[in-house]
């Protein structure tokens, strides 16, 4: 696929064996393997986003979800499995103008 510098928003997984872009204006997020001893990525996933304008992504304190903001204000959760590959959990939200993605430790 070509990207026409499109990446808004990355984040690796915590094993560091997979790297999560969105591309935005094809509304897409990709998912990437990282070769462990030369750091070369091959495409293994490509993954429609409901929303538009994918701009922020993270990772649950775990590292089994990846969430989504969308500029329009959509809010995805997806499922990350073993494989890396996303599964999209049906928990979606909406806010006006999503601005990113936390996680707190309420216990700090």
């Amino acid at each position: 696929m070509e990207l026409h510098r499109q990446q808004q928003g990355m984040g690796i997984s915590q094993d560091g064996r997979f790297l999560y872009t969105q591309v935005h204006g094809y509304n897409l997020l990709l998912t990437l393997a990282v070769e462990e001893k030369t750091g070369a990525l091959s495409q293994i996933q490509e993954t429609p986003i409901n929303g538009i304008w994918p701009r922020f992504l993270n990772f649950s304190p775990d590292g089994r979800f990846l969430v989504c903001c969308c500029l329009e204000g959509q809010i995805i959760v997806y499922r990350v499995g073993s494989d890396g590959k996303l599964t999209d959990t049906g928990h979606h939200g909406f806010t006006k103008g999503a601005g990113g993605v936390s996680f707190f430790d309420p216990n700090l």
